[in-house]
């Protein structure tokens, strides 16, 4: 949480629950990698995975900078990298919402340039390499910020993307479950719920090419099984 926020506003917690997922991402390797082992070694193993220990290598970015930093520097960068290593690395308004821009290098800095009209940019002295960028961040944040207002989120997220600069809109959760893309590639399904109607529900990301998906059966009713999975209860 000293990681995530504006900087000199209070720290904040991520939006979803990433502790929980990232030490069951790690838990699901640790126990393919224990059932390998025994297969090709006759021997069983057990596994731990601790959820801080997981999150920490995420923080690597976060924790350079903090190496470098005295102890009054702000640790909090907003939507900035987190290394304050980059730049441009930020999310810029649209005319109706938000899009998220990075330029890891010259060449996306050029191509962004070209597509917003802003090529006058490339002879500024402040912004001719990354080591400037990121020296000169809000003045540069401001200069595009000028700029990526001008278009819709969806219509620059395209250009953009054309033109293979790193880029995302900043999307709603509804417009998320409704990501036309997600549901090509099965990632998303609609179903009919008995007890609670239309739903979109998530399918698992892993993949297996070749391999039939298993058919998604709707959660049922509490105790809905019980007879089943416990036994039939003796009559008397």
């Amino acid at each position: 949480m000293a990681t995530t926020g504006m900087p000199g506003e209070p720290p904040l917690k991520a939006g979803p629950a990433i502790g929980d997922f990232m030490a069951g991402v790690h838990l699901y390797g640790a126990v393919v990698t224990a059932l390998l082992h025994r297969e090709r070694n006759g021997k069983a193993t057990t596994t731990e995975v601790a959820m801080i220990d997981s999150v920490y290598p995420s923080l690597a970015s976060n924790l350079a900078y903090a190496v470098g930093a005295s102890d009054e520097q702000e640790l909090r960068t907003g939507n900035r990298h987190g290394g304050l290593a980059l730049a441009p690395y930020n999310v810029y308004p649209a005319a109706d919402g938000y899009v998220a821009i990075i330029c890891n290098s010259d060449d996306h800095w050029k191509r962004l340039l070209d597509i917003l009209g802003r090529t006058d940019l490339l002879l500024d002295e402040r912004f001719t390499s990354m080591r400037g960028r990121v020296q000169h961040m809000d003045e540069l944040d401001a200069e595009l910020a000028q700029e990526t207002v001008k278009h819709g989120k969806e219509a620059l997220f395209q250009m953009l993307n054309a033109q293979g600069v790193p880029c995302g809109p900043v999307r709603t959760l509804r417009e998320v479950m409704s990501d036309p893309h997600m549901f090509a590639r099965g990632a998303l399904l609609e179903i009919d719920h008995t007890q609670f109607g239309r739903l979109v529900v998530p399918r698992t990301p892993i993949r297996f090419p070749g391999e039939t998906e298993a058919t998604y059966e709707p959660s049922r009713p509490l105790g809905a099984d019980n007879a089943a999975i416990l036994g039939e209860e003796e009559s008397n």
